[in-house]
């Protein structure tokens, strides 16, 4: 029996469904974790996955968790938030009458209510111990993760890294490693590493973090195998055009997996209209109306810097292309982009101090009120360049498109 698509791709569901796509190299390193190490560092972009990739890693390995979710606003306190778990299960009782304030404040804002908050009273025990010992229910070999998400964010309060390097060390010494208890980071970038270098005993606390491989995009094969699990296997969709329908892919979501689960919806539900065939029609509908629904705030704004001077020579423009086209790590340089339109274009003479200004410019605000297009960090003397958000460099992409897909 076919699924329904919002079964199959369930867009901004926290667990993964239809839409999972199995990425070995990484659930290898994070199942060794499981296995040996004491806190792990899991890194990654907004909607690149890593949420769906722990929970799918934890479920294999049969161990039991708790997220907590560091935001910069109340409460403060990573301890505070274990507290939290632990009074929406009636473990945890306030040590003083301040506390048990501070603690009704915290169960109010994640939902709770103020009957449960009154339950509480003293206990001498550390909190983050108390949490453990409930998950594992008082067998001590059953293996546990404590999973901190949004360690990015968190960091913008100060008091959060104090928290955090206490922690690691915490959790990576006795009582814990006897207890299989666990601890995984989970950030966007690797703010933190850069941040413990700078606190007292920073070096050796970052020993004991195992950092795995970043969480990245889909890769051309990964998304090809969302494509046809999704729509051959679950949905029982024919798939008339799979080459164009993995480069509109490719050119709209830049196979970042949250935008591409919501792209592959969008797709489907069209498809269901049309004898369950995903046909060149189909996918042209679908890129319509992602350019309206999710890219066009991105559209003028990008038109802006893609229209001064001559379009069709401007190197301007080709650097548009190259920029958002081409597989660059996070940053670049303009060497690596005078590169890549030698190749790309190599009728064409590009200059060094060309491309620079190029570059310069699509780092700026223009008057008109366009904001920029690119960051630039020039602490060092060879100017870094990314782009200002993801999400900008995917509407680069979609509005600098090849003309075969227009």
């Amino acid at each position: 029996m076919p699924k329904s698509p919002d079964e199959v791709f369930r867009p901004g569901s926290p667990d993964p469904g239809g839409a999972y796509v199995e990425r070995s190299e990484l659930e290898s390193q994070i199942d060794s974790f499981f296995g040996q190490s004491r806190a792990g560092l899991l890194t990654g972009i907004s909607g690149s996955g890593k949420t769906w990739l722990y929970k799918k890693c934890l479920e294999r390995n049969h161990i039991r968790s708790c997220s907590l979710n560091l935001q910069p606003q109340y409460p403060k306190r990573i301890e505070d938030l274990a507290g939290v778990e632990l009074g929406k299960r009636g473990q945890f009782k306030a040590r003083s009458a301040n506390r048990k304030f501070g603690l009704k404040a915290v169960i109010g804002w994640f939902g709770g209510t103020a009957e449960s908050s009154n339950t509480l009273e003293a206990r001498d025990e550390d909190v983050v111990y108390e949490l453990i010992k409930y998950l594992q229910q008082d067998d001590p070999k059953t293996a546990v993760c404590l999973v901190i998400e949004n360690i990015e964010q968190g960091l913008m309060n100060p008091q959060s890294l104090h928290d955090l390097r206490a922690l690691i060390m915490k959790m990576t010494d006795e009582p814990f490693t006897s207890m299989n208890a666990h601890l995984l980071l989970v950030s966007a970038n690797m703010e933190l590493l850069s941040r413990l270098t700078n606190v007292e005993a920073g070096e050796a606390i970052i020993r004991r973090i195992e950092v795995f491989s970043e969480v990245t995009s889909f890769s051309e094969d990964e998304a090809k195998k969302l494509i046809e699990e999704g729509f051959e296997k679950q949905l029982k969709m024919r798939i008339s055009q799979k080459g164009r329908f993995l480069e509109s892919c490719r050119i709209s979501t830049a196979y970042r997996p949250d935008y591409m689960q919501q792209f592959c919806l969008e797709v489907a539900n069209i498809a269901r209209a049309e004898k369950n065939t995903v046909s060149k029609s189909v996918i042209d509908k679908a890129l319509s109306k992602w350019e309206k629904t999710r890219l066009a705030p991105y559209k003028k704004r990008i038109n802006n810097f893609m229209n001064q001077g001559d379009t069709k020579k401007s190197a301007r423009d080709k650097i548009m292309i190259v920029i958002s086209d081409h597989g660059f790590s996070d940053h670049f340089t303009p060497r690596d982009v005078l590169r890549e339109l030698e190749r790309r274009f190599p009728d064409l003479k590009f200059q060094q101090n060309e491309v620079t200004r190029a570059l310069n410019f699509l780092g700026e605000d223009l008057k008109n009120g366009s904001r920029r297009i690119l960051e630039k960090d020039d602490s060092d003397k060879n100017p870094l360049f990314r782009f200002s958000d993801h999400s900008t460099r995917i509407a680069c992409s979609f509005f600098t498109r090849p003309n075969e897909l227009e």
